[in-house]
């Protein structure tokens, strides 16, 4: 049992009731019970279901939202679609005119940045110290992140992007006064195309576009409405991965090769299933990473310096010097736990997979089996997902088959638009 389960059992045998996250109704809490049916209801779920989808208040069906149409284009939308010739599709996206705050927010940060480094240079050059010099360097983070901010501003407003898929290659051009940037990836690479949370503007998500490849990634799209952005993704995904216009209607149950990509491996929701002993085989893709590789190496670069300022120049041994390394590593840890999860988690796919006997949960990373679970198929398995929390304002949901009397949890912390395809796939062939 984990320590989430844990932590829910405690809570609810102090209380001695749970409800149930549908109508609320309570009942007695039994710690010898992993399925809970609300008796007014009758809405079956885990234990886990019930407390965390009552603690997040989640809406009634808990399920992720299903994906935009790529047929039909948001009302209003500046993107212009062109089909140049039979292997090669256009997007153009025009400038977006916006980001005027965060121009202004970033004139006023450099301003200020540049008057207290005048203002240290000029103290550090009045001395002999030369621990002086340690305040001006403290201002080069800031002069980056105020360079930066003032390039995404000017970017954001003035940049124009045009994104071609081609037969061997997905090319996205960037012109920004003048100056072109061309970046490709191959389309043999690619792992996914999504809409992923970039950063956050007073509390709130900003959301983008990630194409991501074995040989790198194109980011885009922060001022794109978000219905262009859902529109956008689907259509990328139909023209790089195209359904089968012409499904096998008698598949073969001992074929097993492995899916390619998200879109690869539909098969099992093409048609009807119309007996049990067929096999279907749906895979969640590897979840991207809470934090950049490059985000955690500028972290610890920062983490190292100001670590290396408290080892070799603070001399004095006093509280302050104590102090300084306490903080310090204390900011440490975390980044430290997150550079350890990621490693970990590192390309790592979830495979279901089921036939008549059994359905079988596998976490794979390069094609070798990390971890294996089963599900006896007597009676109906359902397969259920709900919010169980964010990851820098992007949903995470946890997701679970139920049997008759068992919990297979596939997926604990799941990002919430990587998960609606394979979810639809996978309730499909369950039906």
């Amino acid at each position: 049992m984990g320590l989430l389960e844990k932590l829910i059992d405690t809570i609810a045998s102090t209380r001695g009731t749970t409800s149930c996250p549908e109508c609320g109704e309570r009942q007695p809490f039994e710690r010898t019970k992993t399925i809970f049916t609300c008796p007014a209801c009758h809405y079956r779920g885990s234990r886990t279901e019930w407390s965390m989808r009552r603690m997040t208040k989640l809406i009634k069906d808990g399920s992720v939202p299903l994906p935009a149409d790529p047929d039909i284009p948001p009302p209003g939308t500046k993107i212009v679609r062109r089909t140049l010739d039979a292997n090669t599709i256009a997007w153009e996206l025009p400038p977006s005119g916006k980001s005027a705050g965060l121009l202004a927010f970033a004139s006023l940060w450099l301003a200020f940045v540049t008057f207290w480094t005048f203002g240290a240079l000029i103290a550090a050059s009045s001395t002999n110290d030369p621990q002086s010099w340690l305040f001006p360097a403290f201002s080069i983070p800031f002069w980056a992140v105020g360079l930066w901010m003032l390039y995404y501003g000017l970017r954001t407003k003035f940049a124009k992007h045009l994104f071609l898929i081609e037969a061997r290659e997905i090319i996205m051009v960037r012109s920004l006064f003048g100056r072109k940037k061309r970046k490709a990836l191959q389309r043999a690479s690619l792992k996914w195309v999504q809409k992923k949370e970039f950063s956050q503007q007073n509390y709130t998500p900003v959301y983008g576009v990630e194409i991501r490849g074995e040989d790198g990634k194109l980011r885009f799209g922060t001022s794109l409405s978000e219905d262009e952005k859902d529109w956008l993704v689907a259509d990328m995904k139909r023209v790089l991965w195209p359904p089968d216009p012409t499904p096998d209607p008698h598949p073969n149950p001992e074929a097993n090769s492995e899916p390619d990509s998200l879109n690869g491996l539909v098969e099992a929701a093409a048609h009807p299933r119309s007996s049990r002993s067929q096999l279907f085989e749906v895979t969640f893709p590897p979840a991207p990473s809470a934090t950049s590789t490059l985000g955690l190496i500028f972290g610890f670069l920062i983490g190292g310096l100001f670590l290396a300022v408290g080892i070799f120049a603070l001399r004095d041994p006093d509280f302050f010097r104590l102090l300084w390394l306490v903080v310090v590593s204390f900011f440490a840890l975390p980044m430290i736990a997150v550079a350890v999860s990621t490693w970990r988690n590192r390309n790592r796919i979830i495979r279901v997979r089921g036939d008549r006997g059994e359905v079988q949960v596998a976490i794979l990373r390069n094609g070798e089996v990390l971890e294996d679970k089963h599900m006896p198929r007597r009676g109906s398995i359902t397969v259920h997902s709900y919010n169980t929390g964010q990851v820098n304002g992007a949903p995470r949901v946890r997701i679970e088959l139920l049997g008759e009397n068992q919990v297979l949890p596939i997926a604990k912390w799941y990002p919430q638009d990587l998960a609606a395809q394979p979810l639809a796939v996978l309730k499909a062939a369950l039906e």
